[in-house]
């Protein structure tokens, strides 16, 4: 299997996990509509961390990763502590 093979694999992977945000509050977030390129490698990006923690924490609703995920203005502040806590449950 050659390294293009497993890229794109990859791809279709974290577009599948994209998709689980369409019809969501997070579509625009995840670029569920979206043709720009730069918007789509963005979502990518966050849907890896969304696969990271499917796979290493067993997180299997998307909007339960989702609250794990702080990119945005004071994200973090008010549930670290709670987040922290239930992942530490799994480790």
């Amino acid at each position: 299997m050659s390294g293009r093979t497993k890229y794109q694999m990859l791809l279709r992977i974290l577009d599948a996990i994209r998709a689980e945000a369409n019809g969501s509050k997070w579509a625009q977030q995840y670029a569920c509509e979206s043709i720009d390129e730069d918007e789509i490698r963005q979502a990518r990006a966050k849907a890896f961390i969304h696969l990271y923690l499917k796979v290493m924490f067993g997180l299997m609703e998307f909007a339960e990763r989702e609250s794990f995920i702080t990119d945005g203005n004071n994200d973090g502040e008010s549930t670290a502590t709670t987040s922290t806590m239930k992942l530490s449950e799994f480790t």
